[in-house]
């Protein structure tokens, strides 16, 4: 099983790291250096605890991607409002 790890932030942020970044965070907190993850970096001053990510264990994802709609699927696609603008701003522009 592969663990997933939320390291908490004084700021209330919450940054996902992989368990291959586990030692390098660590690392990290022991100098109180800034550390760079792949999905955020974050300086090790204002680190506040390590828990494990419930939601990505589970196969939840944080927030809503564009490329992942899968919360959203039983609603449906808004009208495109500006089709057909590109055409009368080239106009308006002369």
């Amino acid at each position: 099983m592969t663990y997933n790890y939320l390291v908490k932030l004084t700021s209330g942020e919450s940054i996902p790291i992989d368990a291959d970044e586990v030692e390098k965070v660590l690392t990290a907190i022991q100098k109180m250096s800034i550390v760079r993850v792949k999905r955020g970096i974050f300086n090790a001053k204002y680190f506040v605890s390590m828990v494990e990510d419930y939601n990505r264990v589970k196969g939840l994802n944080h927030g809503v991607q564009a490329r992942d709609r899968r919360a959203f699927s039983n609603l449906k696609s808004l009208p495109d409002i500006f089709a057909g603008m590109e055409s009368k701003l080239i106009v308006a522009k002369g």
